[in-house]
This record gives structure tokens, sequence and C-alpha cells, in this order.
């Protein structure tokens, strides 16, 4: 979300008109055992990137709740117009979790 000010100047500066339609993601994974599921599930899809690549994405993805609250808050607060939820656990109780999460 740092950056949005500096696309936003970016867009401007090239003389665009209107504003770029903001969309950011977020990787998740909730429960008891979230980080693990999420350190599985990152070392395995990207591997080919490397450890550094990989350490970087467990630490970016989100395994609490409060966390997924506060980026929902977080990307309302800049503008976005769009936020995806990347799942890491293929548990259908993730959907529950999620929507908990966000207050559905």
């Amino acid at each position: 979300m740092r950056d949005v000010p500096r696309l936003q100047g970016a867009w401007t500066s090239t003389g665009r008109s209107g504003s770029p339609r903001l969309i950011a993601s977020i990787m998740y994974a909730l429960g008891p055992n979230a980080h693990d599921t999420v350190s599985r599930a990152l070392r395995s899809y990207y591997a080919f990137d490397g450890d550094e690549y990989v350490e970087y994405g467990i630490g970016i993805a989100h395994t609490e709740s409060d966390h997924i609250a506060s980026a929902v808050s977080d990307v309302k607060n800049v503008g976005c117009h769009e936020l995806i939820f990347m799942g890491n656990d293929g548990d259908p109780d993730q959907v529950d979790l999620l929507a908990d999460a966000v207050g559905l």
C-alpha cells in the first residue's frame, strides 16, 4: 500500500486523466496450523525462485484474522478498488474463516 501514492503520481505525471484502478492481493491461510500450511504451500510453489523469495512470501502471508482485518482497512484507506484473497490452504473451512475475519 505504500506504493500507491507513487503509482498515482506516475499516472498523473504521464498526463493520464482520472486515476488508475487499484487491485491488491493477499496470500492467506487461517486456523491453528496456518503458518505451517502457508510455509508448505509456498515452499513447493515458489521453489524455482529460491529461498529468499520463498521466505519473503511466507513473511507477507496473512495467517491471523486481525491481520486480514487490518489489511482490508488499509486497502480501503488508500482507495483500492478490489482485493483478491489467495488461499494457501485447500480446506473448504478456509472460506468461513476468511468470512469471519473480514466481518461477513
